[in-house]
């Protein structure tokens, strides 16, 4: 029997910020240096606000883009040395989000892993929730202190998890998403925005794994899921997807090493951006290829 505990912190920060500005019919890009020094590392590290060399947000705030989760899992060794675990994973974005104020959301998933080469070796089935984000509102700085003062008691939601307002790319490497695939990639914008524009999503996953033979291999994997957009830029109604995956792996037991693996994969709805089909042949070598 064990218990896990623990935390993800990811921050993005420092690099240059191109902002554009239109005036008079004419726009131009101003760029903001964003300062990276020692003081600057520390900030981000204990989500402080930024310096007065930082921009306005980060100023305002804290320093940079910051996300992460709270981790909690439970595994449990049964009588065969069979593995049942429990986990959760609960998302913040924000301060609000770090001290619980958006409960409903997070990732809740159970699995079962099996010693041995059997029909059904592996299955986990997942619940993620997104919808909440500490409530559909979030103060503005920009408020006189009266009217702010008193809606920040009630406002701190919006947590619009993945968006900033100065790292627009937010956690993306060249478009793609980085962490939840179900937060659809930039690069399918087809407006050209560099943002995430849904981030209010409920979704089921099953995956599941075993032998057919103890040379071949399978893997299952079924997700579907319902997305609302954004708060404050909902979707005109709501997105429904289906995505599955299915793996065949088959290692010959007279070529050492080899593998062999087709798998196919379909997806359908708009959750996923259309209707998509396609498949793969995979030739893998493990271990050393020639020796003398």
């Amino acid at each position: 029997m064990q218990f896990t505990v623990g935390t993800d912190h990811v921050t993005q920060w420092g690099g240059n910020l191109y902002i554009y500005r239109e005036e008079n019919g004419q726009g131009e890009y101003i760029v903001i240096n964003q300062p990276h020094g020692l003081d600057d590392f520390f900030r981000v590290a204990i989500a402080k606000e930024g310096s007065s060399k930082s921009s306005g947000a980060d100023n305002a705030y804290v320093a940079g883009s910051q996300w992460g989760a709270y981790l909690f899992r439970f595994d449990y060794k049964l009588t065969n040395k069979n593995l049942l675990s429990i986990y959760t994973n609960h998302f913040f974005d924000d301060g609000s989000g770090m001290v619980f104020e958006n409960y409903q959301d997070g990732l809740f998933g159970i699995e079962y892993r099996n010693k041995e080469k059997s029909r059904l070796s592996g299955v986990v089935f997942e619940y993620i929730y997104t919808k909440q984000q500490t409530g559909p509102i979030h103060h503005n700085m920009g408020m006189d202190d009266e009217h702010r003062d008193k809606l920040q008691k009630k406002g701190n939601g919006n947590d619009n998890y993945y968006n900033n307002t100065d790292y627009v790319q937010g956690p993306s490497y060249f478009g793609q998403t980085l962490g939840t695939p179900l937060f659809l990639s930039p690069m399918y914008n087809r407006d050209g925005s560099l943002n995430f524009k849904s981030n209010r999503i409920i979704a089921f996953h099953l995956g599941m794994e075993g032998y057919l033979h103890p040379a071949l291999q399978y893997r299952l994997l079924l997700t579907t899921g319902q997305s609302w957009g954004r708060y404050y830029v909902p979707f005109k109604s709501v997105k429904k997807g289906f995505a599955s995956q299915l793996e065949f792996i088959y290692t010959p037991a007279r070529f050492k090493g080899f593998d062999i693996k087709l798998s196919t994969a379909y997806d359908k709805g708009e959750f996923f951006r259309g209707d998509t089909f396609g498949g793969s042949i995979t030739l893998c070598k493990r271990g050393i290829i020639y020796e003398k």
